[in-house]
């Protein structure tokens, strides 16, 4: 006769962080993240790619406006017939040539402003500066090991301490 011997388990945790039931709450949070993306997508869907690729089967048809029952699909012909055709391609170099003049203009143009308010402006700030300062301010508070509200005279010279520890747990 063989003894069989049953080793206890430990009483399991009810509720949805109970350790028998893995993944649980990442998959509740998955879902909710999907949940709260979901109006996100379906605006994107409904505004910028149905009428991407509305248009992209619309290039390959012929629809005259003034008779749209002729209307038949041609396939590549329009792109044979633009690419063919002297002023897509006048444009297109008309295009390439304003934007490298303008960029390279607003190029020297933005640093020479930006050289002479430099110069000009030492001590003065300009209203429309004002925005991109506090950011920049605020940042570098939040950076610094103890903020400047937090701190006193006295220690302002020595090492600051934490103040708070953050723990994440990740999944």
């Amino acid at each position: 006769m063989t003894a069989t011997t049953l080793e206890a388990r430990p009483p399991r945790a009810a509720g949805p962080f109970a350790p028998g039931r893995p993944g649980t709450v990442g998959r509740r949070q998955r879902r909710t993240a999907y949940m709260l993306l979901a109006p996100c997508v379906a605006v994107l869907l409904a505004l910028a790619i149905f009428p991407l690729f509305y248009s992209g089967t619309l290039s390959f048809r012929v629809d005259p406006l003034y008779n749209p029952d002729v209307a038949r699909f041609v396939g590549w012909r329009n792109y044979e017939d633009l690419f063919d055709d002297s002023r897509f391609w006048n444009s297109i170099r008309l295009t390439v040539m304003w934007a490298v003049v303008v960029v390279s203009i607003q190029m020297v143009l933005g640093f020479f402003l930006a050289v002479l308010l430099d110069r000009k402006m030492k001590r003065q700030v300009s209203p429309m500066a004002t925005g991109e300062m506090n950011t920049g301010m605020m940042m570098s508070e939040r950076s610094s090991p103890a903020p400047r509200m937090f701190r006193s005279r006295s220690t302002a010279s020595r090492k600051p301490s934490t103040i708070c520890t953050v723990t994440t747990i990740n999944d």
